[in-house]
C-alpha cells in the first residue's frame, strides 16, 4: 500500500490492533486503499475471515469492537439496503476527521468476488489462504446495450407522466448501470461507476456525459438529458464496430416511439 492520508492511516491501525487482540478473525482491506488511489475522503473497505463452521456474518459486537476503537461512532448499520447481510457500515469521527468504514465477514473456504484483490493486514492463521478471491470485471456489452434501449423508454415514460424525480433517477440508473460500464469496458478501464470519471475519461466524453445530467427537475431539461443519453448510446453502438448489428434498429425504433409520444406532451423538437 502507498502512504495513506493520516485519518485513514490512524483509523486502519486501530482496526489492525483490534484484530490482533481478538484473533477470532483475520483482517484484510480492498478498494482504493489496496489499489493505491486512497485520498482523505476514501472509505476503509475491510474484509474479515473467520474459521468454519458458522455463518458468514459479521456480528454487531465484532463490528462495534472495531469501530469503537477508531473513534466516536455517529451512525452504524448493516448493509441490507445493498442486499449484503454480512456487511456493516459506520461513519466515525476520528481526531476531528470523518472516516467511513465498511466491513464484511466471510468464512475460510468461501469464494468471494471483489473490485480489487485484498491486502492482508492480520492473518496469523492463514485464513486468507483458504479463501478464493476473484476480481469481477465481466461486462456483457450486448446485454447492457439491450437494457439501455429499454431503459430509454422507461425513463421517457416517467417524464411523460410528470414524475420528474423518477425520470431523473431513471436516466441516472441507465447511465450508471448500462452505458457507463460498456464505455469503461471498451476503453479498457476498470469498472467503478461514476467514480473519478472526470479524470479517467477523455474530456470530450466527460462533456457529453454532463449533458445527460439535468440542472433542474423540469420536463424540457429532462427530455434534453434523455436525448443526450440516446445520442451517446447510438455513438457507442457505432464504436462497438457493428459487434451487435441487431441493436441499432432497435434503438431507432425506441427513439421513434419516444418522438411520436412527445407530440402529446411537448412542442420541443427532438433530434431525429
Amino acid at each position: 500500500m502507498r502512504s495513506l492520508p493520516e485519518p485513514q492511516k490512524r483509523a486502519l491501525q486501530c482496526c489492525v490492533d483490534v484484530a490482533r487482540e481478538r484473533d477470532d478473525f483475520s483482517l484484510g482491506i480492498f478498494g482504493s486503499v489496496a489499489s493505491g488511489e486512497c485520498d482523505e475522503y476514501s472509505d476503509l473497505d475491510l474484509v474479515c475471515v473467520r474459521d468454519p463452521p458458522g455463518e458468514a456474518r459479521l456480528t454487531a459486537e465484532q463490528f462495534g469492537a472495531i469501530t469503537g476503537r477508531i473513534g466516536d461512532v455517529l451512525v452504524q448499520f448493516d448493509a441490507s439496503h445493498l442486499g449484503r447481510s454480512n456487511m456493516y457500515v459506520a461513519y466515525i469521527t476520528h481526531q476531528g476527521r470523518m472516516v467511513k468504514v465498511d466491513a464484511s465477514m466471510i468464512v475460510a473456504g468461501d469464494v468471494l468476488a471483489l473490485p480489487t484483490l485484498p491486502i492482508k493486514l492480520h492473518d496469523p492463521e492463514n485464513r486468507f489462504g483458504r479463501v478464493t478471491f476473484t476480481v469481477d470485471v465481466s461486462v456483457d456489452a450486448r446485454v447492457l446495450l439491450e437494457k439501455m434501449c429499454g431503459w430509454l423508454w422507461y425513463s421517457f415514460a416517467r417524464i411523460a407522466r410528470g414524475e420528474y424525480f423518477a425520470g431523473a433517477r431513471a436516466i441516472d440508473y441507465a447511465r450508471e448501470n448500462a452505458l457507463l460500464p460498456v464505455i469503461l469496458h471498451r476503453l479498457g478501464f476498470p469498472q467503478g461507476g461514476h467514480r473519478r470519471i472526470e479524470s479517467r475519461l477523455p474530456e470530450a466524453l466527460v462533456t457529453a456525459l454532463r449533458e445527460t445530467h439535468p440542472d433542474a427537475l423540469e420536463k424540457d431539461k429532462l427530455l434534453a438529458c434523455l436525448e443526450a443519453l440516446y445520442v451517446l448510446t447510438r455513438q457507442e453502438l457505432q464504436l462497438q464496430e457493428n459487434a451487435f448489428p441487431h441493436l441499432p434498429p432497435i434503438l431507432e425504433r425506441v427513439w421513434e416511439h419516444i418522438q411520436a409520444s412527445m407530440q402529446t406532451i411537448s412542442t420541443t423538437p427532438l433530434r431525429p
